[in-house]
C-alpha cells in the first residue's frame, strides 16, 4: 500500500516527457589532436629534430530517434546515426602532412519505453556503412605516399540501446543525458587506392568480419508533443 502510494505521488510530481510525436537527438562534438604519424613512421614523436605537425580536426557524433509514443509508453519509430572524425595537418618538409576521416551512418527501426523523465530505446540497424580515408599531402613536389579511400558495408542485424534521462524544461522541450551501447558487424569492404588502381576492389567480402562496439555517454535533447 504505502509502496503503490509512493509509485503514484511521483509519477504526480515527475511531468511526463511522453504523448503523440517523439524526437530525441543526442550527440556531442569530438575534437582530437594527434601526432600519431611522422616522416619516420613512428607512434609519435621525432628523433632527427624535425618540426612536427599534428594533425586536428572538430568532428561530432549525432543520434536521432523519431518516433509516436502510444498509451504515454510504447514508442515506435526509427532511428539515425551519424558521426565523423577530420584530421587535418599542414606538411612540414620533409615529414608529410595528412588528410584523414573516419565516417560512421547507421539506420534502423527503433522501438522503446518512455516512462515520465526516463526512455530506453532499441534499435535494429537495417544498413549502414563506415568509411575512411588516409591521404598523405606534401608540401612541396613530391608526391604523396598514401592515398587511399576504404568504405565497409554494414550487416544488418547490428543493434543499438538508449538508456537515458531528459529533464522537462517546458511543455514540449526536455534536456538531459544518454547512454548509448552500439554493436554493429561489418560484411564488405569497397577499396579505392588513386595511386595504384591495381589495388582497387568493391564489396569484397570479409572472411573473417571486423565488429564494432562502443559504449557512449551523449547529450540528450527531445521534443515531445
Amino acid at each position: 500500500m504505502i509502496t503503490s502510494l509512493a509509485f503514484a505521488l511521483l509519477a504526480e510530481a515527475t511531468p511526463a516527457l511522453a504523448g503523440g510525436v517523439y524526437l530525441e537527438l543526442t550527440g556531442t562534438p569530438v575534437y582530437k589532436k594527434s601526432d600519431r604519424q611522422t616522416s619516420n613512421n613512428t607512434l609519435g614523436g621525432d628523433f632527427d629534430g624535425n618540426t612536427i605537425k599534428p594533425a586536428s580536426g572538430l568532428g561530432y557524433d549525432v543520434r536521432g530517434t523519431l518516433g509516436y509514443v502510444f498509451g504515454k509508453l510504447f514508442l515506435l519509430g526509427a532511428n539515425i546515426n551519424s558521426a565523423n572524425q577530420p584530421l587535418k595537418s599542414d606538411a612540414v618538409p620533409p615529414a608529410q602532412g595528412y588528410n584523414n576521416f573516419d565516417k560512421n551512418f547507421e539506420w534502423g527501426p527503433a522501438a522503446g519505453l518512455v516512462w515520465n523523465n526516463f526512455h530506453l530505446i532499441g534499435t535494429y540497424f537495417v544498413n549502414g556503412n563506415r568509411q575512411y580515408q588516409i591521404q598523405n599531402v606534401s608540401g612541396d613536389e613530391t608526391p604523396a605516399a598514401i592515398d587511399v579511400y576504404f568504405e565497409q558495408k554494414l550487416k544488418s542485424g547490428g543493434f543499438q540501446l538508449n538508456f537515458g534521462y531528459v529533464a522537462k524544461l517546458s511543455s514540449v522541450f526536455g534536456l538531459g543525458v544518454s547512454l548509448v551501447y552500439k554493436s554493429v558487424t561489418y560484411k564488405s569492404e569497397t577499396r579505392v587506392n588513386r595511386l595504384d588502381e591495381t589495388q582497387n576492389y568493391t564489396d569484397k567480402l570479409f572472411t573473417s568480419r571486423p565488429v564494432e562496439v562502443s559504449l557512449t555517454p551523449l547529450l540528450a535533447l527531445v521534443m515531445s508533443f
